[in-house]
């Protein structure tokens, strides 16, 4: 099935914005732990976390980066891959292997950081707090309702992934047998 000029230009722009906040991801987790203090005033940062009121020591602020840059880069993994499913609708290869194949590292990704987003909060908790006294460290695992939408939606995606990667052997098998 061809792939109409409107939804191709759509699927090229879906590419370039996938490549764009690839390359934000970790630029935006490093700038939120180098400049802390005005990303919670102006952005609401930490809100709900231990932040300290003499702000963060320099100790902190490079453990924060080394997490966030992690995930960062996880996230930006994973916005590639997506990419590479848009770039492929764009070129009418919509249930290509590759396709197929970056949807499902898409949706393995997404699943995997939905259920790690929890303990990620609670070492922040930990960096946050590393330079308060004795008795007011904090270590808080937190499980809202939010987290469980987060997965929930990732398990969809990858059935869906599933599905796709099943539809595609399928296919195969059809095309070789014809």
């Amino acid at each position: 099935m061809k792939v109409n000029d409107s939804l191709r230009k759509w699927c090229k722009t879906m590419f370039l914005l996938c490549f764009v906040l690839a390359t934000l991801a970790p630029v935006a987790t490093a700038s939120v732990w180098l400049w802390p203090d005005w990303f919670r005033t102006y952005w609401g940062v930490f809100d709900g976390l231990p932040y300290p009121a003499s702000g963060l020591a320099p100790g902190q602020r490079m453990a924060g980066i080394a997490l966030g840059l992690f995930f960062a880069g996880l996230n930006s993994f994973a916005l590639i891959r997506l990419a590479g499913i848009f770039r492929e609708f764009a070129e009418d290869r919509a249930f290509s292997r590759s396709a197929v194949g970056s949807f499902r590292t898409f949706a393995m990704l997404m699943f995997a950081l939905a259920l790690a987003a929890p303990f990620v909060q609670a070492i922040e908790g930990i960096v946050l707090s590393w330079n308060a006294g004795e008795g007011e460290r904090i270590l808080a695992l937190t499980f809202r309702a939010q987290e469980l939408r987060h997965i929930l939606f990732a398990f969809l995606l990858l059935a869906l992934a599933l599905v796709f990667e099943h539809g595609h052997s399928l296919a195969d098998e059809q095309a070789h047998i014809l």
